[in-house]
């Protein structure tokens, strides 16, 4: 079995922030789809390239084939874990 994994760098076109706002938790279930719905996330927005983005503990959140995850940082806390299916991406900035 052979896949690649893309993963590309964003440009960062954000307001330069220091504070909590730009923090995006995973809020759903412990097991979830990265683009599922936007009430998943503590933002209520699906990640884009000025979020830098949670994964909780005991958490898996998945990158469906054919699509990118968005994300200025991502942060995988603990056990939890982001898992790309066949054809996914994501693009950060840092």
């Amino acid at each position: 079995l052979n896949h690649t994994l893309q993963i590309t760098a964003g440009v960062d076109n954000c307001i330069a922030s220091n504070d909590l706002s730009r923090y995006n938790y995973w809020t759903g279930s412990n097991v979830g789809n990265w683009h599922d719905a936007a009430s998943n996330w503590s933002l209520n927005k699906i990640p884009d390239l000025c979020d830098d983005v949670i994964i909780p503990v005991e958490t898996a959140i998945t990158i469906d084939a054919g699509l990118t995850g968005f994300a200025h940082s991502v942060i995988v806390q603990g056990d939890g874990a982001l898992n790309f299916e066949v054809g996914a991406g994501l693009e950060v900035v840092e």
